[in-house]
């Protein structure tokens, strides 16, 4: 799968959605998006020069406190073997157990991330 095809899986067609780009020395650049075409736009003109980042929850569902995904982050400074590893692990548990796909991730710095998504619910004590 394409790089391209890799980002509008990870945003699951949900939008409005924020999206941030940052290089080191320079301020923090951040936008809302509000559609397919314009999100790969900036991903496009950014991913060559800077570190990319996108919301896990479209803008609307965090205005309504509605939750639909669970993310885990498995990091080590000077090991990336090991976050692979435990990632790898917890998306087998998943699979074996539960039969249920989680999505992983390669962070782009020193880890990966995982992603357990389910049916939105909304947290009243947030």
């Amino acid at each position: 799968m394409g790089c391209e095809q890799e980002w509008i899986k990870f945003v699951r067609g949900q939008f409005p959605r924020s999206i941030g780009f940052e290089r080191k020395g320079e301020p923090f650049i951040r936008r809302v998006v509000l559609d397919e075409d314009y999100f790969l736009y900036e991903i496009w003109k950014y991913l060559n020069t800077h570190h990319c980042w996108t919301g896990i929850y479209s803008e609307p569902n965090i205005q309504k406190n509605l939750f639909d995904c669970l993310a885990f982050d498995f990091d080590k400074e000077d090991d990336i073997k090991k976050p692979h590893e435990e990632a790898k692990e917890l998306f087998s548990y998943l699979k074996e157990v539960y039969n249920y796909e989680s999505r992983l991730y390669f962070s782009g710095k020193k880890g990966f991330h995982l992603y357990i998504d389910f049916k939105p619910v909304e947290l009243k004590h947030f």
